[in-house]
């Protein structure tokens, strides 16, 4: 479940009302609890931290491969602020989702259900520590023959 304030665009560009989006996410916690799915609170993150949202709205702003504006792009040129997507810190997910007006649910989302999650992985290394070169095979004869060639 992502925080309100990262739907900030639908309430700016009068898609829903705030009251409206609480609802909806207060239904979706309900239909999960009911169909016994675990809820887990999320940033969606787009950068770290919140000065780096200039660089978000350059990316908005600018069309993305073939020509395609990106999904918040404002053709009416509405909105004021695109959302913000940092990296919140657990104080600031547990301040967005204080509109539950339930604390410990709020703790179970955005912390109890986190670390259940967190501890269903195994530890992955996306990026292998030490030093790989590239192996190219018969690099010398190449790299001879390209020295030769350009001299």
């Amino acid at each position: 479940m992502q925080p309100p304030s990262v739907y900030r665009h639908l309430v700016l560009r009068n898609n829903l009302t705030e009251t409206q989006l609480h609802e909806v996410i207060k239904k979706i916690i309900t239909c999960a609890k009911e169909m016994n799915k675990i809820v887990v609170a999320t940033s969606d993150a787009h950068y770290v931290e919140p000065y780096q949202k200039i660089f978000r709205s350059i990316i908005i702003n600018n069309k993305g491969i073939g020509g395609v504006a990106h999904p918040l792009f404002d053709y009416k040129k509405q909105d004021l602020e695109y959302p913000d997507q940092h990296l919140r810190t657990t104080n600031e997910m547990l301040a967005e989702f204080s509109f539950l007006a339930d604390e410990a649910l709020t703790k179970e989302i955005v912390v109890t259900n986190t670390n259940l999650l967190a501890d269903q992985f195994e530890k992955v290394e996306a990026i292998k520590s030490g030093l790989y070169t590239p192996e190219i095979v018969d690099v010398d004869k190449k790299l001879r023959d390209l020295c030769f060639t350009r001299a």
